[in-house]
C-alpha cells in the first residue's frame, strides 16, 4: 500500500534502531562487568618497563596485552553506541517533522487555491491532507466502519480528480457503523478495484460498498463493474485467501492479489481463521470482494489486545 510508505519507513527504522541499541547495551553491560576485574588488575600493574614515550619497547604480559586490546575495542564500541543514539534521535525527529511538513504544505496550497478562487484544487488538497492524517498520524490499528468509509470517500474524491470523474462511488448500508474494523481494510480493496478493474474499462465505471450485518458478523462487499477476472484466477485467489499465508514469489508475480492477501492476513490474525476475504468475479462484467469480520465494539477489541 503506497499510503503507508512514510509511516512504515520511519516507524520501522526507529524500531530496528531501538532494538539494536538495547541489545548492544545489554551485551556490552555483561562484558563490562566481566572485564571489570581485568581492568582493575591493569591499573595496579606497573607497565613502565614495556612502554616508553608511547612506544612498545618490550613484550608486555599476555594478560595486559589482551586487556589493552579490549580497551581499544571498548572505545570504538562507545563511539558506535553514540552514533546509534544520535541516529535514534534523528529518526524520531524525522518521524515527527515529515508528516507535519506535509500537512502544512498541503494547507498552504489549499489556502493559495482559495485565494485564487480555485475551489476544486482547494477541495482536493483538503481531502488529501485528511487522507494522509488518517493513514499516517492516526495511531489506532482498530477504527470504526464509519471511519473507514469516510477515508474511502476522501480517497475516491482524489482519484476522481485524476480520472476526470469517470468513476462513481456509492455506499449502501442500513447497519450501525460504529463497530470495529482494522484500519486500512477497505482502501486497498477499493484501490485494487480502480487500478485493476476500472482503469482498463472503456466508458464509465462504478464502485459500490454494501454493508450487511447479521447477528454476529459484518459482510462488507466492495463491487466494481470493471474488466473482472477469469474463473481460474478467481479459484486460485480464493484458495490463497482460505488460509493465512506468507507472500511468496508466485503471489508477487500476480500483483492483483497482493493487497487482498495482506488485508486477509491482517483480519485473520486479528479475529481468527473463520474471517477474511472472498472474491467473486465474472470476466468482462466486474468483481466483488466480500470482507467478513465479527460484530465487535471498539472497546472489546482494545480489551483483548
Amino acid at each position: 500500500m503506497k499510503t503507508f510508505t512514510w509511516a512504515h519507513f520511519f516507524s520501522g527504522t526507529l524500531l530496528l534502531l531501538l532494538t539494536a541499541y538495547f541489545v548492544f547495551t545489554w551485551i556490552k553491560g555483561r562484558q563490562l562487568r566481566r572485564d571489570s576485574k581485568e581492568l582493575l588488575w591493569l591499573l595496579k600493574t606497573d607497565l613502565s618497563d614495556y612502554y616508553k614515550n608511547g612506544e612498545i619497547i618490550g613484550m608486555p604480559p599476555p594478560r595486559a596485552e589482551r586487556i589493552l586490546y579490549k580497551m581499544r575495542d571498548l572505545m570504538q564500541s562507545q563511539y558506535s553506541l553514540q552514533l546509534i543514539e544520535k541516529q535514534i534521535e534523528y529518526s524520531a525527529l524525522q518521524s515527527q517533522i515529515n508528516p507535519h511538513f506535509l500537512y502544512n504544505t498541503l494547507e498552504a496550497i489549499r489556502s493559495q487555491a482559495l485565494f485564487n478562487k480555485q475551489a476544486e484544487i482547494a477541495a482536493m488538497t483538503e481531502k488529501l491532507g485528511r487522507f494522509f492524517r488518517y493513514c499516517i498520524s492516526n495511531r489506532e490499528d482498530i477504527v470504526t466502519i464509519q471511519d473507514e468509509l469516510d477515508n474511502i470517500r476522501d480517497y475516491f474524491f482524489i482519484q476522481q480528480y485524476r480520472f476526470e470523474n469517470r468513476f462513481s462511488f456509492d455506499v449502501l448500508c442500513s447497519a450501525p457503523l460504529d463497530k470495529a474494523i482494522p484500519k486500512m481494510t477497505l482502501q486497498p480493496i477499493v484501490e485494487n478495484a480502480i487500478f485493476h478493474g476500472l482503469e482498463q474499462k472503456r466508458g464509465r465505471g462504478a464502485v459500490t460498498i454494501q454493508v450487511i450485518q447479521t447477528q454476529c458478523k459484518f459482510y462488507i462487499t466492495i463491487s466494481d463493474n470493471g474488466i473482472g477476472m477469469s474463473e481460474e484466477q478467481v479459484i486460485r485467489m480464493n484458495q490463497k485467501l482460505q488460509r493465512l499465508e506468507k507472500q511468496n514469489k508466485a503471489a508477487e508475480a500476480y500483483r492483483k492479489g497482493i493487497a487482498l492477501t495482506n488485508v486477509n492476513n491482517r483480519i485473520k490474525l486479528q479475529f481468527g481463521e473463520e474471517y477474511g476475504l472472498r472474491v467473486c468475479s465474472v470476466e468482462g462484467q466486474g468483481t466483488d470482494v466480500e470482507v467478513c469480520i465479527p460484530v465487535m465494539e471498539l472497546r472489546e477489541v482494545h480489551r483483548q489486545a
